[in-house]
């Protein structure tokens, strides 16, 4: 009966260690499960994927507010708020927005992200984004939020 248990808690660790990818093959619905490799709604331990290039240009739209771990959107991603929160809870995991499109189609609202950036020595990166309406980042914790850093060059 341990050895189940056992492989029941290793089977649970290795799957919150690999990251949910927008694939975008359904719809634009952040909440629906076909939209993610592998298939599920991310949840508040997810560390999330959105690529440059997505099935039909399905950009994700969040249908509410979103708690996930963490976001790494890499160059050519999108992403509408459509007036909800993004709330990251960063344990244990880096966080990026790099070369990404934040848009909001809620004119009434601005994005909010909550940005628990916690301890441990993980950083978040947000660099050469285009965010198309006002912003606001609530942050907490204590490892380094860096805007607008970049790599030296090769």
């Amino acid at each position: 009966m341990k050895k189940v248990f056992y492989l029941l808690f290793c089977i649970m660790v290795v799957s919150n260690l690999h990251g949910q990818t927008w694939t975008g093959t359904t719809s634009t619905s952040w909440n629906v499960s076909t939209n993610w490799n592998p298939t599920g709604v991310p949840t508040g331990a997810s560390n999330v994927i959105i690529p440059g290039s997505v099935a039909s240009n399905n950009w994700p739209v969040f249908a509410g507010n979103v708690t996930i771990n963490s976001i790494d959107m890499r160059s050519g991603s999108q992403l509408n708020v459509n007036g909800f929160t993004l709330t990251l809870n960063g344990v244990n995991t880096n966080i990026s927005f790099t070369g990404a499109t934040l848009n909001n189609s809620n004119g009434a609202t601005d994005i909010v992200i909550n940005l628990n950036t916690g301890v441990g020595g993980y950083v978040t990166h947000f660099n050469s984004n285009t965010v198309n309406d006002a912003i606001t980042f609530n942050i907490t914790g204590t490892n380094p939020f860096y805007e607008g850093d970049a790599a030296p060059a090769n």
